[in-house]
């Protein structure tokens, strides 16, 4: 089995192409993936409960996969990350592992694309500035998927942190979009056409006055019922798609929140990543709908990455 480092993995994979290959993923649903498992445990010094992922995925062909990682509050404030893991790719024929990846990196990767996929099939087609909410580890992925999207001409960042916001910015590569940290959003947010959020918020940051017709949400931060970062007030305005119907409704704490206050109802979750992947146009019929698609991350994603840069891999050996 050989590992696959960081460099190689960044240097290798475009986001077109992975978001493609997600796409294409989503809409043949070939991959067999079951529920995510996830467990709350405590260490010696936790503070709180720290989080274990375990996501196993096959392709019914020639791969399966599965990602183990883990989420440790305790880090924060330190140079410790918050997620660690590996993902463990394996010959589906032979049973015989052949790749290991470093599962945070691919999930962070993963993450921002299939947010983009998702703004590619509900944002407006003409959607070219995006507010990121967020300048933890992920944002630099988030910024540079974002970037790679042809329509999209301007970005903002804001975190809590502003002066973490502008390190984030100053190290990133040269962009040919503008890229701005913003020390506050509240004259920035109705104007942008696309409002990502990836933090880890026990309360909700936007607020309904907050948004306007016409805009997309994408809201990848919360995977636990604790964690929410729009008001249900917010979730209740929009049409609210989900990565899948099995374990996002039921671990978002925005739409476990909505549900339980009476906002949203099951029934009117409009569809999946699949569903929004079977055409090819644009599946927002209303110019002035405010489109929210939430996302607790699926095994699918991670197997599409990690054949991908294993392919890639092989090929680089030839």
């Amino acid at each position: 089995m050989i590992h696959i480092g960081n460099a190689f993995i960044e240097g290798a994979l475009q986001y077109p192409a992975l978001v493609e290959a997600l796409r294409k993923a989503f809409r043949d649903n070939h991959i067999s993936c079951p529920p995510k498992s996830v467990h709350q445990y405590q260490s010696d010094i936790s503070t709180i409960d720290n989080t274990v992922l375990i996501m196993p995925a096959w392709d019914n062909h020639a791969y399966f996969g599965v990602k183990i990682i883990s989420a440790t509050p305790n880090n924060a404030g330190s140079s410790t990350p918050y997620l660690n893991g590996r993902y463990l790719l394996f010959d589906a024929r032979t049973g015989i592992p052949v790749a290991s990846l470093d599962a945070k990196l691919i999930t962070h990767m993963r993450t921002a694309a299939t947010s983009v996929l998702a703004a590619s099939c509900l944002a407006k087609k003409e959607a070219s500035s995006v507010l990121i909410i967020g300048n933890g580890r992920i944002a630099p992925h988030y910024i540079r998927a974002y970037a790679s999207q042809s329509n999209v001409n301007q970005i903002y960042l804001w975190g809590r942190n502003h002066l973490k916001s502008l390190q984030v910015v100053e190290d990133l590569d040269e962009m040919e979009v503008s890229v701005e940290a913003v020390a506050s959003f509240d004259s920035i947010i109705s104007k942008v056409d696309i409002i990502s959020c990836i933090t880890s918020a026990t309360s909700p940051i936007i607020q309904l006055s907050h948004v306007k017709k016409g805009q997309h949400l994408d809201l990848a931060g919360s995977f636990t019922t604790d964690m929410i970062e729009v008001a249900t007030d917010v979730v209740a305005a929009c049409e609210v798609y989900v990565d899948n119907r099995d374990v996002t409704p039921h671990h978002a704490g925005e739409i476990v929140q909505a549900i339980k206050d009476g906002k949203l109802d099951l029934s009117n979750i409009k569809g999946t990543l699949h569903d929004i992947c079977q055409t090819p146009v644009s599946n927002r019929f209303n110019h002035d709908t405010i489109s929210l698609f939430k996302s607790t991350g699926m095994a699918i994603e991670d197997l599409v990455i990690a054949k991908l840069i294993f392919e890639k891999f092989k090929m680089s050996l030839a």
